[in-house]
């Protein structure tokens, strides 16, 4: 009798840790990531043309100061922002950015900022003419700087690993076709499949009214010219842009 009771007791206690642990393998435990360090609003200034993102106005006109307006919401973490991007013109559909590839992005601390569930706002900021600088990638911007006043920018989004992206944007400013310099896009909210990492951001197809004025310079009328009211920005030239991004983790993007 005595064995028995011995035998029943560890039977039901096996049983119980077995319940436990089957309930502990369904739990779901979510973490709140670690704030990518020097990404935010007040660590950026709005771009000098110079290349180095750090400066005050521009060819563009005064800079837009709601631009860098505090987020909203009650997240204790504002919203991130990206600065500097200097990147060469590319041919269409051509990827001339990425947050997969960046170096300043190169650790899992710096990709929680593109770690979120439900929330993916972006917005773009267009800067001056960053001129001879070195852009992103260390490469250098050989020819002067021009004065364009507007950028288009297309910005794909796709998850870890995956070729083709889920959803792209073409960030413009109202009902005008694109971003006035040392101005901002509206935000844009991507809607997100299930997925689990960092999202891959991306940015091509950027263009400027660069290529109108010129050809206007040369007298070739704008009803006629093939490159107004706005081209792609040429492979020799530079351009520079500041990304805005919000997450389940920060404030939203005013």
């Amino acid at each position: 009798m005595k064995i028995f009771l011995i035998t029943s007791m560890f039977l039901a206690t096996l049983l119980l840790q077995s319940c436990l642990d089957k309930k502990s393998s369904n739990k779901v435990v979510t973490n709140t990531p670690t704030p990518a360090p020097g990404f935010t609003p007040g660590s950026v200034g709005t771009g000098t043309g110079t290349g180095t993102g750090t400066g005050g106005t521009g060819p563009g006109g005064t800079v837009d100061t709601s631009c860098s307006a505090p987020g909203t919401g009650t997240q204790p973490f504002d919203y991130y922002t990206l600065p500097s991007i200097i990147a060469h013109g590319k041919s269409s559909n051509v990827v001339a950015w990425s947050s997969a590839t960046d170096p300043r992005l190169q650790t899992p601390t710096a990709q929680n900022m593109f770690v979120t569930d439900a929330r993916f706002q972006v917005r773009v900021l267009a800067h001056p003419s960053p001129g001879k600088a070195i852009d992103t990638y260390n490469n250098v911007c050989t020819m002067e700087a021009l004065p364009y006043t507007r950028l288009q920018v297309k910005v794909g989004v796709k998850l870890p690993g995956a070729a083709t992206y889920f959803a792209t944007h073409i960030f413009e400013y109202g009902n005008n076709t694109e971003i006035e310099v040392n101005g901002c896009s509206p935000s844009y909210s991507f809607a997100l499949p299930p997925h689990t990492g960092p999202l891959v951001v991306e940015v091509m197809n950027v263009k400027w009214d660069y290529s109108c004025t010129w050809d206007k310079q040369m007298g070739v009328p704008e009803s006629s010219s093939s490159y107004c009211p706005w081209g792609l920005v040429w492979v020799h030239d530079c351009y520079e842009i500041s990304l805005q991004i919000a997450t389940d983790y920060t404030k939203g993007l005013p």
